[in-house]
């Protein structure tokens, strides 16, 4: 994966997040274009709002019976 600034941009601080699982995941967990009820241009940009969201992902799985783990890690992009 390439890491691109946002144009005009000379820093920008990322945040990569992972989660793990000994099964794969099932898609209506992770996609909300699976769920009827759920509209596509729902889907989140940040992490806390939409249905789309890491942190709607998060309480899916919370519920659900999946064992899994997350990590996450900060990095920072500057420009040469």
């Amino acid at each position: 994966m390439l890491a691109r600034l946002p144009s005009g941009a000379k820093v920008s601080a990322e945040m990569m997040r992972v989660i793990a699982s000994k099964v794969p995941l099932p898609r209506d967990l992770y996609d909300p274009r699976t769920q009827p009820h759920e509209r596509v241009k729902d889907h989140a940009v940040t992490e806390r709002q939409g249905t789309g969201s890491f942190l709607n992902l998060l309480h899916k799985l919370h519920r659900s019976d999946i064992e899994w783990v997350e990590d996450a890690q900060a990095f920072t992009i500057h420009q040469r």
